[in-house]
């Protein structure tokens, strides 16, 4: 072999080593290079989104749907108030005047008429509920009131003896009583419920002592003198309690029915 072929050889294995060298190189480059962008992409890939092109969206909206759920008004009502009222004292008085009393009160009665053989036409017998007891308003009170006497003939029995004319004792006992001055305006005013006839047939003086007559069975002093001055003369009067100190309560529930009616007939004639 000559000397020029073995430099030739000995250059051409020197050249294909520094290609290998260069070839391991070029591999360890872009090792590092490939290592080095996966490093940077996965620390830095929020930066690196900034670089590259961005796909354009559009902003997407939801249109939000409401479906009202139809409801039922509630009604509410609200309790009813009914007023309570205190039954006004009407037993014993004029039917008339009884109605105005509750209609005063602001209540409604109903009417049971019934024969009376102690109470006089259309005067009130009795009430339900009693005076004083609360009932509310939309409730009725119920008047039994008088019908009067039985009206069914009763059976006559002629007199065995005829009668007489000539006065008895009762009616000497009466004229005695007229001139002692023991005679009442309307007898039995403490005991019996009176008609309004018997006052309407009397006059304005006649009215007031028969109403104050009332007030002196129970002992009452009078200070108009020229009433004191009228009892002072009746046999009967005991007249102890000022007029100050007179309590009328002391008055029966007949007494003050008679009071009323006395009262409402003199208003009617404008004697008061």
């Amino acid at each position: 072999m000559s000397k020029q072929n073995s430099v030739d050889i000995y250059s051409s294995k020197k050249k294909g080593k520094k290609g290998k060298i260069a070839a391991v190189i070029i591999i360890i480059v872009l090792v590092l290079a490939a290592a080095a962008a996966a490093w940077v992409w996965f620390f830095n890939r929020d930066l690196i989104k900034d670089f590259l092109p961005q796909e354009e969206t559009r902003p997407t909206t939801v249109e939000e749907v409401t479906t009202a759920v139809p409801t039922t008004a509630e009604v509410t009502t609200e309790p009813e108030t009914v007023a309570f009222v205190e039954v006004p004292y009407v037993h014993g008085y004029y039917v008339k005047d009884a109605y105005y009393k509750l209609n005063d009160a602001g209540l409604r009665y109903t009417i049971v008429r019934e024969y009376s053989d102690e109470v006089h036409l259309d005067y009130v017998i009795s009430q339900e509920p009693e005076a004083g007891e609360t009932i509310r308003q939309d409730e009725r009170v119920i008047l039994h009131v008088s019908k009067g006497y039985d009206n069914q003939p009763a059976a006559t029995v002629a007199p065995a003896e005829p009668l007489s004319t000539e006065p008895t004792k009762a009616d000497g006992e009466k004229e005695d009583k007229k001139k002692t001055g023991g005679t009442y305006i309307l007898d039995g005013s403490d005991k019996r419920i009176i008609s309004r006839s018997e006052v309407t047939g009397l006059d304005n003086n006649e009215m007031t002592l028969a109403l104050n007559e009332i007030f002196a069975r129970h002992g009452r002093k009078f200070n108009t003198p020229s009433i004191q001055a009228y009892f002072d003369k009746q046999s009967w009067y005991k007249g102890t309690i000022s007029a100050a100190d007179f309590d009328e309560d002391v008055l029966s529930a007949v007494e003050r029915t008679n009071v009323n009616t006395i009262l409402s007939v003199m208003e009617e004639k404008g004697y008061r």
